[in-house]
């Protein structure tokens, strides 16, 4: 849904290109994520799934190795839900309100950061889920940095 959203924005938008933000949390408050795409130049959530063109629907900053069941169902009746607490979705949030105003604040798109994400020092492991080879790439220096250079050089879809 999200990425039809943006390929649709990017088709519609034209000249009037407006900023869209998508944000998303991992399953057990193991992270978040946002990327800020401007709709003026390279970067968009497109990016982040589909960089040899294949047709994966996991993104290739997914801190949990895709493929595995992460819902919970407590009820027995169809109530499955993903786990996450609010103090994830207000940590997540409060990254967005970042992007967001230096988006706005910043002329110069060479130091402004079209992804931006947190990551649990726990390492996952109170989630019982394996995590993916992103993840611990993310805590190296320099790890967001990468992300927000494959995002300069754009997709099929935002170049």
């Amino acid at each position: 849904m999200e990425r039809e959203f943006n390929l649709q924005h990017q088709d519609i938008s034209g000249d009037q290109k407006t900023t869209v933000i998508t944000t998303w949390l991992e399953a057990g408050g193991v992270g978040g994520h946002a990327v800020v795409a401007n709709g003026q130049e390279n970067g968009c959530l497109h990016c982040l799934y589909h960089r040899d063109n294949s047709p994966t629907l996991s993104s290739i900053t997914s801190l949990i190795e895709p493929g595995q069941i992460v819902t919970r169902n407590l009820t027995g009746c169809g109530g499955s839900f993903v786990p996450y607490g609010a103090v994830h979705a207000v940590k997540t949030a409060a990254m967005v309100i970042e992007g967001v105003l230096e988006s706005s604040a910043q002329a110069d798109s060479e130091s402004r950061k079209n992804y931006r994400f947190w990551f649990s020092s726990v390492n996952g492991n109170h989630t019982h889920l394996e995590m993916s080879p992103w993840f611990y790439e993310s805590t190296e220096a320099g790890a967001e940095e990468k992300i927000n250079q494959i995002l300069k050089e754009g997709c099929p879809v935002c170049r």
